[in-house]
């Protein structure tokens, strides 16, 4: 029973992926092919059970290898990889790498937003911008690690600064500093 949960979210959460990839590119395009509508693009995922195994393997085979097979990896290993947290009553908690949109530092006091919560870490910021960078997440200002695969949009304001929609409709800012950085790093992911 389990297992069909963990796989159906794992097949979920391959879709969503496919999606923001192609959301982030823009011209949906994937592999040399261009697409008029999300819904042209087919990724097929085949899920077979097999009680003799004692661990999931998922495969992914592609025409070739591109910055978008590594993000789908990248995003595939980030599923089963936790962070320890701590919530409002500072009961220890575990939070999926791959759910945190981002990682706040404020007052010497670490916070990690996921969609609708926020927990706290006695881990320092720059830890976490080390530990997480392979799985999508880069430093945009001094006291903030984002998970790029939750941006929406990215717009430039005032004082050369950027300011940055996340899929959960919050705004965060990406300090001029750091622009370059993300530019370079978005632009390999697209």
């Amino acid at each position: 029973m389990e297992r069909t949960v963990s796989c159906a979210y794992l097949f979920y959460f391959l879709k969503c992926l496919f999606y923001n990839i192609c959301k982030i590119n823009g011209d949906l395009s994937i592999f040399g092919k261009s697409f008029s509508s999300i819904d042209e693009i087919i990724m097929k995922i085949n899920l077979k059970e097999n009680k003799n195994k004692n661990d999931i393997e998922v495969l992914i085979e592609y025409p070739e290898m591109s910055e978008t097979v590594h993000r789908i990896e990248t995003a595939i290993k980030s599923v089963d990889n936790i962070v320890r947290c701590q919530d409002d009553d500072g009961k220890i908690c575990f939070v999926r790498v791959s759910d945190i949109y981002y990682i706040e530092s404020v007052e010497k006091q670490v916070f990690i937003y996921i969609k609708e919560k926020v927990y706290s870490s006695d881990l320092p910021l720059y830890q976490f911008a080390e530990k997480l960078y392979n799985y999508g997440f880069e430093q945009i200002s001094k006291s903030c690690v984002l998970n790029l695969n939750t941006l929406v949009s990215v717009k430039a304001i005032f004082n050369s600064k950027m300011e940055a929609m996340l899929e959960n409709g919050e705004k965060v800012i990406i300090s001029r500093n750091f622009i370059p950085a993300i530019k370079k790093r978005l632009e390999k992911m697209i």
